[in-house]
This record gives C-alpha cells, structure tokens and sequence, in this order.
C-alpha cells in the first residue's frame, strides 16, 4: 500500500472534500455569509444590493445606460435582478444578461445568445460574469438601447 505524503496509508489520508461523497463542505455562498457573521465589517456592502449598485455605476452616462436596460428587461416575466460587486445581471432560471460599466461612459452588456444573432455582437474576452454569456455588446448612449437589443434581451431570456 502506498503513503500519502503525509506520512498516511492512501486509504486513510485525508481527501479533498469535492472527493467525498455527501461530506459536509459549505459552498462558496455559505461560507462567505459565515465569514461576514464571524468578522463583521461597518464598510461592508455585499449584503446591500443598493450599496453595490451606487458604488459602482458612479458615471451618470453609464448609469443612463443602465436605466434604458433596466426598463428593457422590466417587460420580461420572472425576471430575477442581482447586483454583484463589479456587474448588474439579469436571470429568470438562469443567468441570461449582465451589465457593467466601462471607461468613458459606455456599458458592456453580456448576453446569453449566439454571435450570429446580429453583426453589432462581439465574441467575449475575460469578462467577470456567468460562462453562459456568450456575447458581449457595448452599449455608448441609452439610444443604443433600441428594438434590436430589444429582441436580444428577449432571446436570451426565452433560453434562460
């Protein structure tokens, strides 16, 4: 039988808990509320959603665009809103469209569809939000937010 590197036999060496069938390891979600609750922070925001929003679309240009989004995605039923740290992101079962401001007053928009929906889409580069995004499309004026992305927004919900 061969010794782990802790000195242990294999079978008795500790393992990673994704290893482990049933063993009991709090996801990512759980233990940051349990950190949050053992060291609490008067700075902190996470758990206040306005908070993160005000921080971050700071650029009245960037947030204009937000708000045309916003009133985009208002139409759509079992829309599910969330506001994480660096991008606002849209779900209904599924995360279906993110947003999140870029320098000089424009908003990058991630959506859940095809790059062959329509030409002004662009294949993603690093972007912080949910792998499912599959096209980027950045956004300079609330005008911007016409009957195309319209349709778009609506694709990429129908998919979530």
């Amino acid at each position: 039988m061969g010794r782990h590197r802790q000195g242990l036999p294999r079978d008795q060496a500790p393992r990673s808990p994704a290893v482990v069938q049933g063993a009991p390891w709090p996801g990512v979600n759980h233990a940051s509320f349990i950190l949050a609750e053992a060291f609490p922070s008067a700075s902190s925001t996470w758990g206040d959603p306005a908070s993160l929003r005000r921080a971050l679309w700071v650029d009245p240009a960037s947030l204009a665009i937000l708000e045309a989004l916003e009133a985009a995605v208002a139409q759509l039923p079992d829309l599910i809103t969330g506001q994480r740290k660096s991008f606002t992101a849209w779900s209904r079962e599924f995360q279906f469209a993110a947003a999140k401001p870029v320098k000089g007053g424009k908003v990058l928009l991630g959506l859940a569809v095809a790059a062959d929906f329509s030409p002004r889409l662009q294949e993603p580069k690093n972007e912080s939000w949910s792998e499912r995004l599959k096209t980027r499309l950045l956004l300079a004026s609330p005008a911007e937010v016409d009957d195309e992305v319209l349709a778009l927004l609506k694709a990429a919900w129908e998919r979530s």
